[in-house]
């Protein structure tokens, strides 16, 4: 007798319970392990290799204008705690439902969480896991997927965004997380790729786009080439960035009440 195919649930809830990656800081960038005693394992995220690609001339000009890269950091900076932020509300309410935040939310943050509700109610899905982590032995690169699901019954991955479409990058990035999860579930593959970018910036009804990208398998390929080539070239070593030990105490001169 045949044996049965475990269901999609039952895959990634087992998947589920064994994987905890550690997040480590390195000279080559962010790295994700499930062991970090094992430097095999530390495998770059899918955002830290795809910059190994210039952005292009376009993207460069915008440092230049906006005041160098320095302050172009701390912009982003400030965008990824948003971006973060919204992802950490919006796996709550995936998971339990319901989402209960602050009075105190500025109104834009909270528009992009009822664009992420219009979206749902709006679509015909199942979902499977929400913001899974991906790492597997067959893949040199690792990351997070927002979501896992069916969609009008096709097996998708959907990337949400609460900035601007950057085709090139997003792309890379499903390309990559689809390369992760089918390795992992070779039985299950995914066949969808989306990017939902929810908006902030509407007045009357929530609103979101949902765009579909086409899966390329020499995206990844020509990415963990030129990764590769240039550690190589640069002889690089993967060591971890850490901080010294700072002071706990200090003391000043000349104080009011010295």
């Amino acid at each position: 007798m045949a044996k049965k195919l475990e269901t999609i649930w039952d895959q990634v809830e087992k998947y589920s319970k064994n994987i905890d990656l550690t997040r480590i800081d390195t000279n080559v960038g962010r790295c994700y392990t499930p062991t970090p005693e094992n430097k095999e394992t530390w495998k770059p995220s899918v955002t830290t290799i795809e910059n190994i690609i210039s952005k292009g001339v376009i993207f460069e000009r915008w440092i230049a204008n906006f005041g160098g890269y320095d302050k172009v950091q701390e912009y982003v900076g400030r965008k990824a705690d948003d971006g973060s932020c919204i992802h950490g509300w919006i796996d709550t309410l995936v998971l339990s439902g319901e989402l209960d935040i602050s009075e105190e939310t500025p109104n834009y943050m909270k528009k992009y969480i009822q664009s992420f509700e219009q979206w749902w109610n709006d679509t015909d899905l199942q979902v499977v896991a929400s913001e899974l982590q991906l790492h597997s032995d067959k893949c040199q690169f690792s990351g997070t997927a927002d979501f896992i699901g069916y969609i009008d019954g096709k097996l998708s991955l959907v990337d949400y965004k609460t900035g601007n479409e950057y085709p090139t990058t997003h792309s890379i990035q499903l390309t990559c997380y689809k390369e992760i999860f089918d390795s992992l579930f070779p039985n299950h593959k995914i066949e969808k790729l989306y990017c939902l970018y929810v908006k902030s910036g509407w007045r009357k009804k929530p609103n979101y786009k949902l765009r579909e990208y086409k899966y390329d398998s020499a995206i990844s390929k020509a990415l963990t080439y030129l990764w590769n080539f240039n550690n190589t070239c640069n002889k690089t070593q993967v060591r971890e960035l850490k901080e010294k030990d700072l002071p706990n105490k200090f003391k000043i001169k000349g104080a009011i009440h010295e």
